[in-house]
């Protein structure tokens, strides 16, 4: 499929493989850049009332918390709203023996990977206990990246095995004093195409064989990591100035993806997280510290950021990861009405599968506070998504039984309203009825 915008040709030489809806979202998203009012624009062409889609509920509680007062995140209420829980997310410590270090640790260590899988193994029988769980996975790997290009120029002077983050470093250090064949008589940038060579395919066989035996031994589960691919909101180094995310997905950013088609083959889904790093308004007066932005500037960014994943998955479900809290200069502040609705909103539009809601629960007080958020605020925005776009859950969302069609639930108020006046009705009858019997 091809087709022009500004006057360019773009080519997706894959898009015969996905859904019409996603063809529709890709080449409607492309024209945010040009188009600024993509959300009316997408609503009125892209409307389709058989489309599913689905809210996870991933919350996680820390060990160290859990051990002392439960599972506080499972715990989480959402009520009426079709949030399901199928989808797990297991942090580095939960997933096997995770090098923190850098991909060196593998190769100084022979017995590395045995106890890598031995560890996996009794992690998935304490967070996956059911050996035939058919929901869905994913792992956070993040400390280091596989591409050697993405890794910074970090200088230390600790050992090793320090989470130091020189990988780039340490990696060096290991092939000049473990492999000093692969570099002896090269020049600077002929070592440096080695450095990033055998960096590159440690890391790789690390991901790959890891996913692979979680796929062995949890064959029904669907496998991801989340931490790929990557979240761009601006970085001009590879993209352009003035760029927000992926852009028209044309630029290196892109380019750097496609080297990753070996993992986008190997994983079930794409579950990268679309935290919300600026805070939106719909006018914006003072921006010294580059921390607001407009509606339109936050759509664009959220657009391009779906649009690429939804093009390496190459048909494959796309969830997006989600926090009701700011990054950046705004954390550990609520989301606000805009990016609320945009993060659960866009997602939609742009032709994703579905949403995956995270949130850390440190302690009984936090759990009270986000507890109250989730009835006050994201169980009504949840409602409204599902009543708005007449869309409805997947079959593997698990859903109480009485859960049936796209409308999930009258408005609470009107609601309550309806039940107090049907209630004074039968009372008036009973009246009626005694006073009659004593007439």
């Amino acid at each position: 499929m091809s087709f022009a915008i500004g006057g360019a040709h773009c080519h997706f030489p894959s898009m015969s493989k996905r859904r019409n809806h996603r063809c529709l979202a890709l080449a409607l998203g492309i024209m945010v850049a040009t188009v600024w009012n993509p959300l009316e624009t997408v609503v009125e062409a892209g409307d389709d009332s058989s489309r599913t889609f689905d809210v996870f509920w991933a919350g996680k509680t820390p060990a160290d918390v859990q051990r002392k007062r439960g599972d506080l995140a499972a715990e989480i209420d959402f009520g009426l709203a079709p949030v399901s829980r199928n989808m797990v997310i297991l942090y580095a410590y939960q997933a096997g023996r995770y090098p923190y270090a850098g991909p060196h640790e593998l190769k100084l260590d022979p017995e590395w990977m045995d106890r890598h899988f031995q560890r996996l193994e009794r992690m998935l029988d304490r967070h996956i206990p059911d050996p035939d769980f058919d929901g869905y996975a994913t792992i956070h790997y993040e400390s280091w990246d596989v591409l050697w290009e993405l890794l910074g120029e970090v200088e230390s002077d600790e050992d090793a095995s320090a989470r130091d983050l020189d990988y780039k470093a340490d990696w060096r250090d290991y092939i000049e004093e473990h492999e000093p064949q692969r570099v002896e008589g090269l020049s600077a940038d002929e070592r440096e195409e080695v450095f990033a060579e055998t960096y590159e395919e440690t890391a790789r066989e690390f991901l790959l064989d890891t996913l692979r035996e979680c796929k062995r031994l949890r064959p029904d589960t669907k496998w991801s990591y989340d931490y790929f691919p990557h979240k761009i909101y601006r970085l001009p180094e590879l993209t352009d100035e003035g760029v927000l995310g992926y852009g028209d997905l044309s630029h290196r950013a892109s380019e750097l993806n496609d080297e990753l088609e070996w993992l986008w083959e190997e994983m079930d889904f794409i579950s990268s997280n679309l935290y919300q790093i600026k805070y939106t308004l719909k006018e914006i007066s003072n921006n010294k510290d580059g921390s607001y932005n407009t509606k339109e500037a936050n759509a664009e960014f959220m657009w391009s950021n779906i649009l690429e994943r939804l093009r390496v998955a190459s048909g494959k479900p796309v969830y997006v990861m989600l926090w009701s809290y700011y990054g950046g200069a705004h954390r550990d502040t609520y989301l606000n009405k805009i990016n609320r609705r945009q993060t659960l909103e866009i997602p939609l539009l742009a032709g994703a599968d579905g949403v995956i809601i995270w949130h850390s629960v440190h302690g009984r007080s936090e759990q009270r506070s986000f507890q109250k958020h989730v009835r006050s605020t994201l169980v009504k925005e949840i409602l409204r998504l599902y009543n708005k776009h007449d869309i409805v859950p997947s079959e593997h969302n698990n859903l109480p039984s009485w859960l049936d069609g796209p409308k999930i639930v009258r408005n609470s108020k009107s609601a309550k309203s309806k039940s107090a006046k049907s209630k004074s009705k039968s009372k008036k009858k009973k009246k009626k009825k005694k006073d009659k019997d004593k007439d």
